[in-house]
């Protein structure tokens, strides 16, 4: 999977997801176009923007094994528009 299927799944709850509303974007991966890149892709639709920063880098909260020592993830949260 390289986000094609997790950018439908975001843009489609985003449809349904009343204005306001938060969602928390996680995946067990540390590859750009699953992570970072398709967090700024889905922020271009102007369904989303980037609810209160997590800390870590530019506001998301990514394990990288060789840095962390951790399983590889990402956690991004989302607020509708």
């Amino acid at each position: 999977m390289h986000g094609g299927l997790q950018f439908e799944m975001i843009t489609s709850l985003g449809e349904n997801l009343r204005q306001g509303g938060r969602l928390v974007y996680s995946v067990c991966s540390f590859e750009p176009e699953e992570t970072t890149d398709l967090v700024e892709k889905v922020k271009k639709t102007g369904l989303f923007a980037q609810d209160a920063p997590l800390p870590g880098h530019d506001g998301y909260f990514l394990s990288l094994p060789h840095v962390s020592g951790m399983d590889g993830f990402f956690i991004a949260g989302l607020k509708k528009l």
